[in-house]
């Protein structure tokens, strides 16, 4: 559980039971790189296990060279969004 904007408690998305589009989006523009919370339960676990932070060393490098790869989004990912 994490604190959400409204600083009560919210449970983390879990990907055995919630769907990701329902509660992510990649932000537009970004070229996959920034994934927004857009549920309380996405934002929650996007702010709580720092989705966006630590520029090129975190979270967003690894995202960075997944997409250089050819290997992000993911399959089921792009095919939810008809990517």
């Amino acid at each position: 559980m994490a604190l959400g904007m409204d600083q009560r408690a919210m449970r983390f998305f879990d990907p055995r039971r919630d769907y990701w589009p329902d509660h992510f989006t990649f932000l537009a523009g970004s070229k996959y790189l920034y994934i927004e919370g857009v549920s309380p339960e996405g934002r929650a676990t996007e702010i709580g296990l720092g989705f966006n932070e630590g520029g090129i060393e975190g979270p967003l490098g690894t995202r960075h060279v997944r997409i250089m790869d050819g290997d992000y989004p993911p399959a089921w990912a792009r095919t939810a969004y008809g990517i």
